[in-house]
């Protein structure tokens, strides 16, 4: 079949507190943003629970991008784990329930201590986790039941989006299902005994198919058709990668935003009976591939922090930080603001910031919390790789990725090269690639990217980075 020289895509990424869309130029096997659309639910850009308004923001990001008569595909990801519940007309039976909501930690503690007979790490690849959606479920039937009982469909965030553009059968993916703690990735299909054990129908769960499978032609907000075709989707952070070009072997997504989330590929193969769940673990297109996750749960949130408390705005933060004239370790910090992410998760371990004499500047503080920012990602990194997932090179992408001094620090921690994306908006643009790989799925484009050039001299010494290991692994910091 002929191949056109150009095809032009659009992705749409709906996320915690607005969404993105990108109109996506696929020449040969470069992706290149033309252009791109951002709407906040809300002036403050806090997060929003109201499915219906993620539809009328997908549908002002569509109007914003000036769609051509030439678009080919349209394409979806967005946040994971939100439970989106309807009811038998398909309208939602309360706010959805987000990944940040964490109220259901309590609730799924007990669901574990009544079903011993239920190991979710052998179920489901993963340990149980409160910002996963079976405790947002769990919480809906203690705190609801009367809307618990009128729930005849469960969805999530980028598929209820594409539902009400494209008017589609209920769908989802292989890797938004895995990121439920009701799915099973080594059968590929919905655990039966989870679901019985949280007294959740598999009825109301919807049938899971790859990223790439087609449904019926979205429209916009004025009713006109927008592409020819449109895709299923997948989460934020495996259309990140796919952006990224990170589905090659030895290729990590690392992308940085309100959190830090290192992205890789594990054969199914290497995860044996001895996987402890350290690692966030979702099934992707490929039955023998699975995606492999470490975050950082504080980036873009400690930057502002940081540049809150030393009075800067948070574009001079990085400048500040390369004033300090003293070698980097003098003053230690501790990236726990939102808590310890994978594979360490612990929601209960603090930051901290050490080492502070009479003489120690605002420039060694900042300096202090990039390097702290980019230790703890080289170390996810680091323990990635020895789990088993070939990591060869990182590719950044996200809104912090602009800033030049935090990629330079990130580059001098990792023991490998480390590229920058050409464009922050990899969720986007990957949601976008994957309508084009319905298209020509052999090509597999990708978003360009250049490589970040480590500092001159190294920001830490061995000895620094074994002493800030000691004091974490003793936890001195967690109140």
């Amino acid at each position: 079949m002929a191949h056109p020289a150009v095809t032009i895509v659009v992705g749409i990424d709906v996320g915690t507190s607005g969404v993105k869309a990108s109109l996506v130029e696929v020449r040969e096997e470069i992706a290149v943003e033309l252009r791109s659309a951002a709407v906040a639910y809300f002036a403050d850009k806090t997060p929003c629970r109201d499915p219906d308004r993620w539809v009328s923001a997908s549908q002002e990001a569509l109007a914003r991008l000036e769609l051509p008569e030439t678009v080919e595909g349209i394409g979806f990801s967005g946040q994971m784990h939100a439970l989106v519940a309807l009811d038998d007309g398909g309208r939602p039976v309360q706010d959805a329930l987000l990944w940040l909501d964490y109220e259901g930690a309590e609730p799924l503690a007990r669901f574990v201590r009544a079903h011993p007979e239920i190991d979710l790490l052998a179920e489901t690849g993963n340990v149980a986790l409160p910002d996963f959606t079976l405790a947002k479920w769990l919480l809906l039937r203690e705190r609801a039941p009367d809307a618990a009982a009128r729930v005849a469909r469960i969805t999530h965030a980028k598929d209820y989006v594409r539902h009400a553009l494209c008017a589609d059968e209920w769908a989802t993916d292989w890797n938004e299902a895995s990121g439920t703690q009701i799915f099973d990735p080594w059968q590929r299909t919905w655990s039966a005994a989870v679901a019985a054990a949280a007294e959740l129908p598999i009825s109301l769960l919807a049938p899971v198919t790859e990223a790439t499978a087609e449904t019926r032609q979205p429209r916009s907000r004025d009713g006109a058709v927008v592409s020819s075709r449109c895709v299923v989707g997948t989460g934020d952070q495996a259309a990140a990668a796919r952006g990224v070009g990170a589905s090659r072997e030895g290729i990590v997504s690392l992308g940085l935003g309100t959190s830090g989330v290192v992205a890789g590929e594990i054969e199914l193969r290497v995860v044996g009976d001895d996987w402890d769940g350290g690692f966030h673990l979702f099934s992707l297109d490929s039955p023998e591939l699975l995606q492999i996750i470490g975050t950082v749960p504080s980036v873009g949130p400690t930057l502002a922090w940081a540049a809150r408390v030393l009075r800067v705005p948070i574009a001079d933060l990085g400048s500040l930080a390369s004033s300090a004239t003293s070698r980097p370790g003098r003053v230690l910090f501790f990236p726990y603001l939102g808590g310890r992410g994978a594979p360490h998760a612990d929601a209960a371990q603090t930051g901290a910031l050490t080492g502070l004499r009479e003489s120690t500047t605002d420039g060694e503080i900042a300096q202090a919390v990039y390097v702290g920012i980019a230790l703890e990602l080289a170390s996810v990194v680091d323990e990635m790789s020895r789990a088993g997932a070939a990591v060869r090179e990182i590719i950044c992408s996200g809104g912090p990725s602009r800033d030049p001094y935090l990629l330079e620090t990130i580059a001098t921690a990792l023991e490998v090269p480390c590229r920058s994306a050409s464009t922050v908006n990899a969720s986007s643009v990957g949601a976008a690639l994957l309508a084009y790989d319905a298209i020509d799925p052999m090509r597999r484009p990708r978003l360009a990217s250049h490589l970040v050039s480590p500092s001159r001299s190294p920001l830490y010494t061995e000895e620094w980075r074994a002493m800030r290991t000691a004091l974490v692994d003793q936890s001195s910091f967690r109140c």
